[in-house]
Formats: C-alpha cells, sequence, structure tokens
C-alpha cells in the first residue's frame, strides 16, 4: 500500500481507499476488486504495477555498484531476480561535505540501469531508498 502511495500521490491514494471503502464497506472484495477501484478513481493504469508487486511472486534483488569522486556518482543498478525487470524509481540521497542533502530519483526500468549523477558539491555519503518507498532486497 505504500508503495502504491507513492506511485499515486497522496491525495489520489486517499480518494481511492475512502471510494473503495465505501463501495464494499459491507461486502466481500478482491484484490482485482481494490486495484479496479484504485484506476478508476485515478485515472491511471495500475496494470503494471499490480504485476510486479502483487502477482510475480519475487521481489527485485538489486546489486547497487556505485563510485564517487569529488561531486561525481556512477552507479550501475543490477537487477538479479528470476523473471522479467520491474520497473520503479529509486531514490537515491546524497548527503554532501557541507551536510547538505540532494535526492535523485532514478528511473530503473531494465536488468541493467546505468546513471551518472552530478551533485552541486562534494558527496560524503549515499544513502539507497532513503525514505523507504520500496520493497527490494540489495547488495552493495
Amino acid at each position: 500500500l505504500h508503495m502504491l502511495r507513492t506511485e499515486l500521490g497522496d491525495e489520489l491514494f486517499w480518494k481511492g481507499i475512502k471510494a473503495y471503502y465505501t463501495n464494499y464497506q459491507y461486502s466481500n472484495a478482491t484484490t482485482a476488486d481494490f486495484i479496479r477501484t484504485m484506476e478508476k478513481t485515478s485515472g491511471k493504469n495500475l496494470n503494471q504495477f499490480s504485476k510486479q508487486w502483487l502477482r510475480t511472486g519475487v521481489l527485485p534483488e538489486l546489486k547497487l555498484d556505485g563510485s564517487k569522486k569529488k561531486n561525481k556518482f556512477n552507479l550501475i543498478i543490477t537487477q538479479k531476480q528470476l523473471g522479467d525487470a520491474f520497473h520503479f524509481p529509486l531514490d537515491i540521497e546524497l548527503t554532501l561535505k557541507d551536510g547538505s542533502k540532494e535526492i535523485h530519483t532514478i528511473d530503473v526500468h531494465s536488468i541493467t540501469t546505468e546513471v551518472k549523477i552530478k551533485a552541486s558539491g562534494k558527496i560524503a555519503s549515499i544513502e539507497y531508498d532513503p525514505h523507504v518507498k520500496l520493497l527490494f532486497l540489495s547488495t552493495h
């Protein structure tokens, strides 16, 4: 549910939850009923979301190989799980030497995703998914 809220945004998510409750409060409902209600309320197609996160039976397993030098960070994200590649946004938080922080969102959509990030200052540390928006396994 947390990932769906991130996908839709707070306003559409809570609007969908209210519609779902109103429609099914005194009856049984399935996961498909829930997804249909959220699609209807949000106007978004959630087929890929529900296929990835509800029907595959696996989690994305990410190998994160990064290297930093001054204000540059190069990252190779490799999906190691069996089956198709997942498609999701991955937040990376860079903490700079002056204490400031930058969030960069990477669109992960294939087995291997390579990115080069240029920060506004010298990078002190890196944190993947700092606000815990995704469910995944990782190796660094």
